[in-house]
């Protein structure tokens, strides 16, 4: 862990609402960063972690980067500072790993004030495991913060979100958002073929996601591209899932189920013609409209239900990815118009 986390612009006003807790000693035993993958939360949280068990940070909240709990945080050898996540190559947090916090925890803390426990992708604990996290929440040990981390909340045990303070990042400034990504941009000598509010749609707002969608543009046209050569019938469907897998499948199943959703909108009548500025994708609307037309609406719900049903498997079960895509290519076939 670096001896200082990033500070993004879009965090400012939670920081300070959750600073002015701090600094009143009304600091909630847990706290859940809630919102969309991309927003910073996990910096957040090892920021929140610096603050907490800092011995002398300042009235900004940043830590005085000297103290011996500054040292080992930045040696990541903290022994109060405790993270839960998924392990390397695993899709589920496991009741192992929450049971091996209990004896941690009831320990008086080594160094100042607290045990600072993150758990990182808290949706993706087994049933087990948020049970077994629900009865620490509960029954919290004395002297112990609790970070929970979630891209995806209505996945989590209602009864997990309730006895926890939630921060929403889901809604950022966009104006900041926009500021910072164009900075970073100009920083990194990147160049975009596309306005940067445009960007940042495809990628919910979320400016870190954003910034790593820019690398994966060409990817996501080669996704595009396979997808029209199918409708064409130029490419079969095992081809066409072959160069889906060239692309990680989980962005190439999102890429198809974001494009899924502007073709239902336009065909509902969400959008008009002149509209383009309320598309999703906006750097593809004339293909899409065009594409759209081809489907029956019921046809494109049913392919909608399909891509969503596979990246839940893809996200969470050990299935092959090559069946999953392979299933979703000759699902477009299935409902080509003859």
């Amino acid at each position: 862990m670096d001896t200082e986390a990033p500070i993004f612009p879009w965090h400012d006003k939670l920081w300070l609402q959750l600073l002015n807790s701090f600094q009143q000693h009304r600091l909630s035993h847990a706290t859940l960063l809630a919102g969309t993958q991309g927003m910073g939360k996990l910096h957040f949280a090892q920021r929140l972690a610096h603050l907490v068990l800092c011995k002398n940070p300042d009235v900004h909240g940043k830590a005085c980067g000297v103290c011996k709990s500054c040292l080992l945080l930045a040696a990541q050898t903290h022994p109060d500072l405790h993270i839960v996540q998924p392990e390397t190559g695993k899709k589920i947090i496991r009741i192992d790993d929450i049971r091996a916090l209990l004896p941690k925890v009831a320990l008086t803390p080594k160094y100042h004030r607290s045990h600072v426990v993150i758990v990182y992708l808290a949706e993706q604990m087994n049933d087990n495991a948020a049970n077994s996290l629900l009865k620490l929440l509960e029954e919290p040990p004395p002297h112990t913060l609790l970070i929970l981390i979630s891209h995806q909340t209505a996945q989590l045990l209602p009864t997990l979100r309730s006895r926890c303070q939630h921060m929403d990042f889901s809604q950022p400034p966009v104006a900041v958002c926009q500021a910072w990504l164009q900075t970073q941009l100009q920083a990194q000598n990147k160049q975009l073929d596309m306005p940067v509010n445009c960007l940042l749609t495809l990628s919910a707002n979320a400016p870190l996601s954003a910034l790593l969608l820019l690398d994966k543009l060409p990817q996501r046209d080669a996704v595009f591209l396979a997808l029209m050569a199918l409708k064409q019938e130029k490419q079969d469907p095992i081809n066409t899932a072959i160069h889906w897998l060239e692309t990680a499948p989980d962005d190439s199943i999102l890429w198809l189920t974001d494009w899924l959703m502007d073709m239902i909108r336009w065909r509902s009548g969400g959008f008009t013609a002149s509209s383009q500025a309320q598309w999703h994708n906006q750097d593809k609307v004339d293909a899409l409209q065009e594409l759209a037309d081809s489907y029956a609406l019921s046809d494109l719900f049913q392919l909608l239900d399909l891509h969503l049903q596979n990246y839940q498997q893809l996200k969470y079960s050990n299935v092959r990815p090559q069946g999953l895509m392979q299933e979703l290519a000759l699902a477009w076939v299935g409902i080509m118009p003859a």
